[in-house]
């Protein structure tokens, strides 16, 4: 994990909290300036350890200069005028691409898109720990209505219509595209179905929805038209939830704290394992000492998920990883979004940039030709 590169501990003493902006490590690059929120500089590591099959030292480029851009409109003004070599990310990217998830024709001449699987999932998290009493009077604690909910909107046409065919529907499992265990045919998730909607708020003891409340879901703006797409069509099919629009500090402090009962969240792997993802549903890791927003206790899952953590065949650990996936799916602690895509738009001057599911951004064997003259 990046978050666990071996560091001097002399120099963290020296530095103490200002070792942040004071690195010491061993990278291809070194660091140079950093406004925050604003720009990060990087320039060479001259005596980096790593050469190419030529015998040739890396990095290739100079330095790397990163911006920090809120504006979505300025950004793609910045990268046409070639002040910026590369863009990262499906929401930075809207305005070039079109409603196919391509580039408009626009940016072809100078620009390539690379698109790849990215480990990341977006979901719903829902809280059913009944010791806590607004859960224990909710009708979100029936493993029914959450079904319901899982099969009250259609994802597909959610990627189409408000995502330009980025990602792709989560009908599987929460573990996403990219890993080895993701298999839609072994882990079976939920689609749009309103009959089965109807047969399970019927079996929850509200039939067409009647006597059902209204379920509040906390997000932030970013996910306002998402979340508002899926409100509508829960309206449609007798299930009514209203959405309350929070700071990102206050949506995050909430889940922790297990204030909120719905709640918009995606999570991407710290790396690239199964178990990053299904260790949210294991029951030692209830929030606030671990990331199981849900609270979700189920003693088979913990049984096979300690099971998989001592199993060193990788296909037996698959299978595991899958049976667990399937479990917590059925028991519905969450609504499975989309599974997210890199998405990155390169200037064709730029080569030797490659995507990975991690969404890292690897620099050392980056080249950047010259601008044509005219």
């Amino acid at each position: 994990m990046k978050y666990f590169s071996v560091i001097p501990h002399e120099a963290v003493e020296m530095y103490k909290e200002d070792f942040r902006k004071n690195p010491v490590g061993t990278g291809p690059f070194v660091f140079k300036l950093w406004e925050e929120g604003t720009k990060l500089i990087m320039h060479k590591n001259p005596t980096y350890f790593e050469r190419d099959e030529k015998g040739d030292r890396l990095p290739y480029v100079d330095g790397v200069s990163i911006s920090f851009i809120k504006q979505r409109q300025s950004a793609i003004i910045e990268l046409l005028n070639e002040k910026l070599d590369m863009i990262s990310g499906a929401d930075a990217l809207d305005d070039a691409l079109s409603k196919s998830g391509e580039l408009n024709e626009e940016y072809t001449k100078k620009f390539n898109l690379q698109r790849g699987p990215f480990l990341k999932t977006d979901y719903v998290g829902i809280l059913i720990d009944e010791d806590i009493d607004f859960v224990k009077n909710s009708p979100v604690r029936l493993k029914a209505i959450r079904q319901a909910m899982n099969y009250a909107f259609d994802r597909e046409k959610m990627i189409k219509f408000l995502r330009k065919d980025i990602g792709k529907p989560a009908t599987a499992g929460f573990i996403p595209m990219g890993l080895k265990s993701f298999n839609k045919d072994i882990v079976k998730g939920y689609t749009y179905d309103p009959d089965k909607v109807r047969d399970l708020l019927k079996q929850a003891g509200y039939p067409n929805g009647e006597g059902l409340p209204t379920i509040t879901l906390y997000t932030t703006e970013h996910y306002r038209k998402l979340l508002e797409y899926m409100q509508s069509q829960f309206a449609e099919n007798h299930i009514k939830i209203e959405i309350s629009i929070e700071p990102n500090s206050v949506l995050s402090d909430k889940v922790n704290k297990s204030q909120f009962l719905m709640f918009k969240k995606s999570w991407v792997a710290d790396y690239a394992d199964e178990e990053n993802f299904l260790s949210k549903f294991y029951s030692k890791n209830f929030a606030p000492n671990g990331y199981n927003y849900f609270h979700y206790k189920n003693p088979n899952f913990d049984k096979l998920f300690e099971q998989a953590l001592n199993e060193k065949n990788d296909s037996l650990r698959r299978s595991l990883y899958q049976q667990m996936d399937q479990i917590a799916i059925d028991d519905a602690p969450m609504i499975p979004m989309f599974y997210d895509e890199v998405v990155r738009i390169v200037n064709k001057r730029i080569s030797g940039l490659e995507i990975n599911p991690m969404n890292l951004l690897n620099l050392k064997t980056v080249k950047k030709a010259e601008k044509e003259s005219h």
